[in-house]
């Protein structure tokens, strides 16, 4: 039995659906949901690439169960707090909660990136870039880099985030005393970052066969687009449900976002992405 003193909101509403332990609940749900039902394709996926499919299990799990614990930032409750009294948002709240929980992620999984200084976390990568687009030189990230009063989270909120991960089956252990001193650090975001570029850098990408660039691009892109599925189906306002299309090609779909595209006054271009 999961208890709190205090309401953790995810969402600007008082209803149960806008509180962080619901939507984190739902998009685990809906992963599992959705894990089960394609493990034969996502097997299939692994066996092609070289991974082991419970190895992507568990990073994707993570991923899903740790996305949004910067959401129990103080500035972010705060602001939610405003919304859900019916105040206007303040600007000097806005944060961007991806940070705080990245870094959490990459704290917990610190002993083994510390071990393998190659290693690419793209379970992490996914979580950080699941609102907005990751770019080389962190420019998604450019108001936030620049803080010198960065919010962070305390030991209430993470052990919160740690016991909510834990009613869904995952235990995780971290160095709460390390993990409180950079979340004190007025520029945490800057360590998490340059951890991370670190790790992407020109120097360390060289070191890998071009087969294991692919793999990697490959793997990042299936755990954040399961993140990001499984995170807008959550937070639909409707029924949530998995679509069960299997009828759109490569050829339907790119029709379709032209035409979407074309319907809000723009122009399509076609990307390599797409």
């Amino acid at each position: 039995r999961v208890t709190t003193m205090k309401q953790e909101y995810a969402k600007a509403s008082k209803a149960e659906s806008g509180t962080y332990l619901y939507h984190v609940s739902e998009c685990y749900r809906l992963w599992e949901e959705i894990f089960q039902s394609r493990l034969k394709a996502l097997t299939w996926f692994c066996d092609l690439i070289g991974m082991n499919i419970e190895e992507f299990k568990l990073k994707a799990k993570k991923a899903i169960l740790f996305h949004d614990a910067g959401k129990l930032l103080p500035t972010f409750q705060r602001q939610m707090q405003r919304l859900i009294d019916g105040q206007p948002p303040d600007q000097n709240l806005n944060f961007r909660h991806e940070l705080a929980s990245a870094l959490l992620l990459f704290m917990i999984e610190w002993e083994t990136l510390k071990r393998d200084p190659s290693l690419i976390p793209y379970e992490i990568f996914a979580v950080l870039g699941h609102h907005k687009p990751l770019y080389p030189d962190w420019r998604s990230f450019e108001r936030d880099k620049s803080r010198q009063d960065s919010p962070g989270l305390d030991e209430a909120a993470i052990q919160r985030i740690l016991q909510i991960a834990h009613l869904h089956g995952l235990s995780c252990e971290i160095d709460m005393s390390l993990a409180l001193m950079i979340f004190k650090s007025p520029q945490w975001p800057l360590i998490l970052l340059n951890g991370l570029e670190e790790r992407i850098s020109s120097t360390t990408l060289s070191s890998f066969s071009s087969i294991e660039r692919r793999k990697l691009r490959i793997i990042y892109a299936l755990t954040k687009g399961l993140l990001m599925t499984c995170d807008w189906l959550a937070s639909a306002e409707k029924e949530k449900r998995l679509p069960l299309n299997h009828e759109i090609t490569s050829v339907v779909f790119q029709i379709k976002l032209k035409e979407k595209v074309e319907q809000e006054g723009r122009i399509y271009e076609k990307r390599p992405f797409h």
